[in-house]
């Protein structure tokens, strides 16, 4: 009786199994290495004589982007005026202290602001859009100011009042933060992939070759395609024997 379960001439499953294993080896390493990573950042909190008062407005934890630092307001102590994108100077404080701490990471890190859902009077007080970016923004620059290297920022972005700390309490003053994620590999490569990927300063000459040689290839191969349309026994564009075919 003969098998019919096909085997595929290309791929070893065998292979495939060895790559997931890796993969997920991998994968487990570096889940470790950010809980190390964690506990690190919580303890150089506790231990700084300026972020130390203000750690329960510091909240550290790991979701699936990487390591979580979120710098959230409170009504005594808020990081931003209502409908403002100026950091108050204890917040700058804050920021100016943690730069080190993301600058001696090998990861970048993604920073996001966000609002309450309080609105306001005049338009730009009630665009949530604009300003938890103009937030993401200032906190980017305040990170700069101190000395991290721009190289470090993956992206910067504004959530309005679209993901609240508090769900519950929509107007709160904890949902106006300030959120840094300091990224695992995986979803650094895929906000690197959104602009095609980023290459290093040494690989752009081998780009621009292996895209020149593309670009020939397929040059080649549309002026075979167009000699062969203008041939005239192209068997596209010449009917065949009616006595010969049913149709055509």
């Amino acid at each position: 009786m003969q098998d019919n379960v096909a085997i595929s001439e290309t791929i070893d499953p065998t292979k495939i199994l060895q790559a997931e294993e890796i993969e997920s080896a991998a994968e487990a390493i570096e889940r470790s290495r950010l809980k190390s990573m964690e506990a690190e950042f919580k303890k150089q909190i506790d231990a700084s004589s300026t972020l130390s008062p203000y750690k329960d407005q510091i909240k550290v934890d790991i979701t699936n982007e990487g390591v979580r630092i979120q710098i959230v307001d409170k009504t005594n102590r808020p990081m931003f005026d209502p409908g403002s994108a100026r950091l108050k100077y204890y917040a700058e404080d804050i920021l100016y202290e943690m730069a080190p701490i993301f600058g001696a990471v090998p990861n970048r890190i993604s920073i996001t602001g966000h609002t309450d859902s309080s609105g306001g009077q005049s338009a730009w007080v009630a665009g949530n859009w604009e300003l938890s970016a103009s937030r993401a923004n200032a906190a980017r620059r305040a990170l700069g100011d101190a000395g991290l290297s721009e190289d470090k920022i993956a992206q910067v972005v504004g959530m309005g009042d679209k993901a609240h700390f508090d769900i519950s309490e929509p107007a709160s003053p904890i949902n106006r933060r300030i959120a840094i994620v300091v990224l695992n590999k995986r979803t650094d490569r895929a906000i690197a992939s959104r602009a095609g990927g980023y290459i290093k300063e040494g690989d752009a000459g081998q780009e621009d070759s292996k895209r020149a040689r593309a670009i020939n290839k397929t040059g080649s191969i549309l002026d075979q395609l167009q000699q062969s349309r203008d041939n005239e026994t192209n068997q596209y564009d010449t009917p065949p024997n009616v006595d010969d075919e049913a149709f055509w």
